[in-house]
């Protein structure tokens, strides 16, 4: 495979390993992830490669290969380098198939789902929040730029068992008018999808959700999200970060979850309005199948 567009396969992966458990932990700027792009592409030699060379690789400036450095918590770019080379001299190195960054990036999702599934073990914490989302008459739903995504599928499938869901427009950058005017109607909850890299109007609807006196729950990533210290209620939804893009797998999968806790909480209810959805459907013609 061309190395250019990078899928060129790893003889040594352990440093390249090394670099994507660092960057779950950080938010990476388009520059800084390009830079971990090409240590992976490279990972055979990257633990070797100099400030300058990486640089080079990655067409970016050498104070930038620096400053990805301090941001994965190194002095500098050295001591990341040297840490390549321990983990390359680690014990069990080379037992596994080396694998793309590809790969990586679903065995991180792999992983955040294993993670997901352990904590449902609790049901009555997912059977909490939705109880609070259910009895809500209407029910918020936002979602701005990363997080749009998913709230649109939330509230698209709630929508066919609730009376009334509201989602907040993404593109008018939290429309604090929605969340007035949905208290007004009786809303006493909002469910807010807020993903790196934390879009600052995504975080003042929080504010503004809770000074109109809804009860705050909040999709994020991990527990030391931005959002967290805010919201009332937390759902944590892992989101891989090292490709270009962010992926909202896991995510989805817990607002799918949550959906389905939502329909347990009236059952009778639930089903009757799915029913009708279903017919109103079909009598549309709004499927083929």
């Amino acid at each position: 495979m061309s190395d250019e567009v990078g899928l060129q396969v790893e003889k040594s992966s352990a440093g390249a390993d090394l670099l994507v458990e660092l960057v779950r932990s950080v938010h990476l700027t388009p520059t800084q992830r390009n830079i971990v792009r090409t240590l992976i592409r490279h990972s055979d030699r990257a633990a070797y490669l100099s400030a300058t060379e990486v640089a080079e690789l990655s067409q970016v400036s050498q104070p930038s290969v620096t400053r990805f450095a301090v941001a994965l918590g190194f002095e500098g770019y050295p001591q990341l380098r040297a840490a390549m080379r321990e983990a390359g001299r680690a014990p069990g190195h080379g037992d596994s198939q080396p694998r793309n960054e590809w790969q990586r990036s679903i065995d991180f999702e792999l992983a955040a789902m294993a993670q997901v599934r352990e904590s449902l073990a609790k049901e009555d914490e997912m059977r909490e929040v939705a109880a609070i989302l259910a009895s809500s008459r209407p029910l918020v739903v936002a979602g701005l730029r990363a997080g749009a995504s998913v709230a649109q599928y939330f509230a698209y499938c709630a929508s066919q068992f609730l009376d009334d869901v509201r989602l907040v427009p993404s593109f008018m950058g939290g429309d604090v008018d929605v969340l007035i005017q949905a208290r007004s109607a009786g809303a006493t909850a909002a469910l807010m999808m807020v993903f790196p890299r934390y879009a600052e109007d995504a975080l003042e609807l929080i504010d503004k959700a809770k000074e109109v006196g809804l009860t705050v729950v909040c999709m994020t990533d991990s527990v030391a999200s931005l959002a967290a210290g805010s919201a009332d209620r937390l759902l944590i939804s892992p989101v891989d970060s090292s490709l270009p893009f962010d992926s909202y797998a896991v995510p989805m999968i817990v607002a799918n979850v949550l959906l389905s806790a939502m329909t347990e909480v009236d059952v009778a209810a639930a089903h009757r309005r799915l029913e009708a959805y279903e017919a109103a459907a079909e009598a549309a013609g709004m499927y083929r199948a």
